[in-house]
């Protein structure tokens, strides 16, 4: 079994609804059953390596007690994360002072995208909260998709 079809059945096995996806025992599920095959068991170990290499290497913020390490000039733009990936598949992370101008411009090109692509959610989630706020005032018990429907009601109703 592929592990994308794998991690799918896990997931639809414990996503309960209006409870939610209990992360430990998906994962808990998901290497047992991985526990009979080696090749998986060793793409799912690279993996959670690879996501935690990255999500340390991108995320520790640059520290004064560090600052001799880097060039502590780049503070007076503001905070930034000791290191940026500089391709499309984060493969490679460099820390922003030893960056060359192309690679500077990549990982902004990088962020910008990746910052888009949040907002654009984020303006989805804003958008639905706006939508169901008159909902919730009346009941804030109710669920996402429980003041949906009231909402479609509303407006089917209005029109």
């Amino acid at each position: 079994m592929r592990l994308s079809d794998l991690v799918q059945d896990v997931i639809e096995a414990h996503d309960q609804p209006g409870v939610g996806l209990n992360m430990h025992d998906a994962i808990k599920d998901l290497c047992l059953r991985a526990d009979d095959d080696a090749e998986l068991r060793l793409t799912l170990m690279w993996e959670g390596a690879r996501r935690r290499i990255k999500s340390a290497a991108g995320a520790a913020r640059r520290q004064s007690e560090t600052a001799d390490e880097t060039d502590p000039t780049l503070d007076l733009f503001g905070p930034l994360h000791s290191r940026y990936a500089v391709d499309e598949k984060g493969a490679v992370m460099k820390n922003p002072g030893d960056m060359r101008r192309f690679e500077f411009r990549k990982a902004i090109e990088i962020r910008r995208k990746s910052v888009q692509a949040d907002m654009v959610h984020l303006n989805a989630l804003i958008r639905i909260d706006n939508a169901l706020t008159p909902f919730w005032e009346n009941d804030p018990e109710l669920t996402v998709q429980q003041a949906i429907a009231l909402y479609r009601a509303a407006h089917v109703a209005a029109e």
